[in-house]
């Protein structure tokens, strides 16, 4: 058990049911719907795409943002390489939609959303993707349309080479059907990563050490089904490091983790700044939450 530096809202809901249907509404918080560029007819001309591409930002459609499915790839291929803004990316199955058309766009910065995921063929073709490279971007969101009906090891190659610079502050992971996260994700050279959501990575068995990151201060897991045990591994990969774990986690959430029954290796020191603890819809935990926090009396 540890002490609690500050007061802590704890919140615990372990009754109802958990609508699993429920991701779609909750999904459209946080995915702006993009303008689509679909078919020929809306196609700019390629001397348009030539002119735009010397120009610094595409100017965004009305409601903010500037989205595209290039199924025209004569005219987009290798053309944008001076965007910086863009809002969402459909991976496609047709070669001018694939995403690879994402290589040479380095000068993107902001948020940038990746759905379809599911349509990435091997991690080659992630690999090809050079998010590495996209210096400015700030906010990352990986989505797959659907979960499979079983783990998918093919999506944990391909989510291990979808790699973003180490600069990103906010990463999102939905629908992800891989059996373990990327070895990313917890690397500690990520100093500015604040926020990381991971939803319905339902065959996940075991938690990154997310404890080594410096600056997280809001962590939210969704819907992991198959986590049965948070142990030592969460919070650091060596047992003896001497720093604490999650130095600037401020916000801690777990929500529909039917199966999370065990709760350990919390030493003192761990989660310094803790204020806000939910704990919500994960029935064979909440029994036990009270002996893992000793928390301070609120006045």
């Amino acid at each position: 058990m540890i002490k609690l530096r500050y007061p802590i809202i704890l919140t615990i809901c372990s009754y109802g049911t958990w609508q699993k249907n429920s991701y779609h509404t909750w999904k459209k918080s946080f995915v702006s719907e993009p303008i689509y560029l679909s078919n020929a007819s809306s196609a700019p001309s390629p001397s348009t795409v030539a002119e735009e591409s010397e120009d610094e930002e595409i100017i965004p459609e009305a409601d903010g943002h500037f989205g595209m499915v290039m199924d025209c790839s004569s005219y987009w291929n290798g053309k944008l390489t001076n965007l910086q803004t863009l809002s969402a990316f459909l991976v496609g199955k047709k070669d001018g939609n694939r995403i690879a058309q994402l290589r040479n766009m380095n000068k993107l910065k902001g948020s940038l959303c990746i759905l379809k995921l599911e349509n990435i063929l091997n991690k080659e073709e992630a690999r090809d993707a050079r998010l590495h490279d996209k210096l400015h971007l700030t906010k990352l969101e990986f989505i797959w349309s659907d979960l499979q009906d079983a783990k998918v090891t093919s999506e944990e190659e391909i989510l291990e080479h979808l790699q973003p610079h180490f600069g990103l502050q906010e990463l999102k992971i939905v629908s992800y059907s891989g059996g373990s996260l990327p070895s990313w994700i917890s690397d500690p050279s990520f100093t500015q990563v604040t926020s990381i959501t991971l939803y319905g990575c339902r065959y996940c068995e075991r938690l990154p050490s997310l404890g080594e990151l410096p600056s997280l201060k809001i962590l939210n897991i969704v819907d992991m089904d198959e986590l049965v045990v948070i142990d030592r591994l969460f919070y650091q990969q060596q047992a003896n490091q001497r720093q604490n774990a999650f130095p600037r986690l401020e916000q801690l959430s777990f929500d529909g983790m039917s199966n999370l029954e065990i709760w350990t290796g919390i030493e003192e020191g761990h989660f310094p700044c803790l204020q806000l603890l939910t704990i919500r819809f994960c029935p064979r935990l909440t029994a036990s939450i009270s002996f893992i926090f000793e928390l301070p009396p609120t006045f």
